[in-house]
């Protein structure tokens, strides 16, 4: 089962009717399978969206969702009953949720962007999205004024934090993006006039919704070094 990933297309879709094609028990728990799904699935250094699916016959907290073999699974540790197999049920993200994820997420990229447009030489190669502890990991020489690197990288965020860019995403094919990049992903992200970057993750629509890029800490590492960052968005009233 192709789990039709409908986040992919709109990082603002939080709720959705989807019908359920199949229920069961794995080792994480209690799990739904829907025709298409606007939750998140854990992967590519982000968490997984969590959430409800309610239907007729209950509602199902979803904590935890992952992707396996292009099929998407809703964890939950409710009993799901077996005659909602077939049937339409209603999927509600937590929306607040989402949008910090999305935030980090690209928070992330503009980071990776400019840094590789401050030292060409050095390559991002590794992303931990969580809000707890994100970092971008780069490959390339250890600078030798880690600092002056930590202020340039700031005053170039906060460039781009102010002149609105956008971020775009767009369907490409998958060879292409893995012989190019060497990642396996149909989908490419891009903010402004940055690079392009293979990415399935969730991104907000501009940068203006971010608020500020805190950098907390450059670490050296065993092929370069990784900068460890917090985001705060605008909050919606």
């Amino acid at each position: 089962m192709n789990t039709k990933l409908e986040y992919l297309g709109d990082t603002y879709l939080f709720s959705q009717r989807a019908r359920v094609y199949k229920t069961g028990r794995n080792e994480f728990g209690n799990y739904l399978i829907l025709e298409q799904t606007i939750f998140y699935p854990q992967g590519g250094g982000q968490p997984s969206d969590k959430g409800i699916i309610s239907s007729q016959l209950g509602e199902y907290p979803i904590y935890k969702v992952q992707l396996k073999e292009e099929t998407v699974f809703h964890y939950t540790q409710s009993e799901i009953s077996s005659s909602l197999l077939g049937e339409l049920v209603t999927c509600r993200i937590d929306s607040v949720l989402r949008l910090k994820h999305a935030a980090c997420h690209t928070a992330g990229h503009l980071i990776a962007n400019c840094v590789e447009k401050l030292q060409p030489s050095i390559k991002a190669v590794k992303a931990y999205h969580f809000l707890e502890g994100p970092y971008i990991e780069f490959k390339g020489i250890y600078p030798d004024k880690p600092e002056e690197l930590i202020l340039e990288l700031g005053n170039a965020l906060q460039t781009s934090l102010s002149q609105s860019l956008m971020i775009e995403t767009e369907i490409t094919d998958k060879t292409v993006a893995e012989t190019t990049h060497g990642f396996k992903t149909f989908r490419t992200v891009q903010i402004g006039n940055y690079e392009k970057i293979p990415c399935g993750g969730t991104h907000i629509k501009e940068l203006t919704e971010i608020k500020n890029i805190k950098l907390s800490q450059l670490k050296k590492t065993k092929e370069g070094f990784r900068i460890s960052y917090s985001t705060l968005i605008h909050e919606k009233e």
